[in-house]
């Protein structure tokens, strides 16, 4: 084995210019392994800017998640990732555009056929595997108010990181009603996190280097 040389196993056509990947890296999912695409294809006139496939083990194929409900992003993607997942019963993807900060959701609800028509549901695009999916925007935030950069999850997937053109790295969080909002700014001329202290999430120093 020549761990020096890499073969091409599979290729995707995406059908537009692609500006990021992300690996589902989740240990704990039982559905196939998936990943997320990003584009920031500025001649792109119709299609989400965000695309989910999964593997199809029956196919030994890369599969496009559709979803024909689920409302499109339609704004250039410069950075996508997946949130670690270390229990949750869905998944979660953060993405960083021209103007916002996004949070989606997607998650499995089974084979079952009586699934179909409740909500916003995706499927695989071929019929050997009826695994769906409901996947909807969580939250979006213009709080950077210039172009978002990258976005970065820590180690458990419950605290997100953010960068964009304002110089500033900006914290999210959901609280216990899974209402995602900011809980600090980081800043360059700053030495420390300036925090809203209606928003106890992070009380403490040793908190933010644990965060961080």
């Amino acid at each position: 084995m020549n761990i020096s040389h890499w073969s091409i196993q599979y290729e995707i056509n995406c059908d537009r210019a692609c500006s990021s990947i992300s690996w589902n890296s989740s240990l704990f999912r039982q559905n196939s392994p998936m990943i997320a695409v990003g584009s920031d294809d500025s001649y792109l006139q119709s299609g989400s800017k965000i695309l989910f496939y999964e593997f199809n083990e029956q196919a030994r194929d890369w599969q496009l998640i559709i979803d024909k409900t689920f409302k499109e992003i339609n704004e250039p993607i410069h950075d996508i990732a997946f949130a670690p997942n270390v229990g949750r019963s869905y998944d979660l993807i953060g993405a960083a555009t021209t103007k916002n900060v996004k949070i989606i959701s997607i998650q499995a609800i089974g084979n079952d056929d009586s699934f179909l028509g409740q909500g916003s549901i995706a499927t695989s695009t071929t019929s050997a595997n009826k695994r769906r999916y409901t996947i909807k925007e969580v939250a979006s935030f213009d709080d950077h108010g210039s172009q978002v950069w990258r976005v970065s999850w820590n180690i458990t997937g419950t605290l997100m990181a953010s960068s964009g053109d304002d110089g500033a790295v900006r914290l999210w969080k959901a609280n216990c009603f899974d209402k995602w909002q900011n809980v600090g700014i980081l800043k360059a001329d700053q030495e420390s996190i300036r925090q809203d202290p209606t928003k106890n999430f992070i009380d403490h120093q040793e908190d933010r280097v644990e965060s961080s």
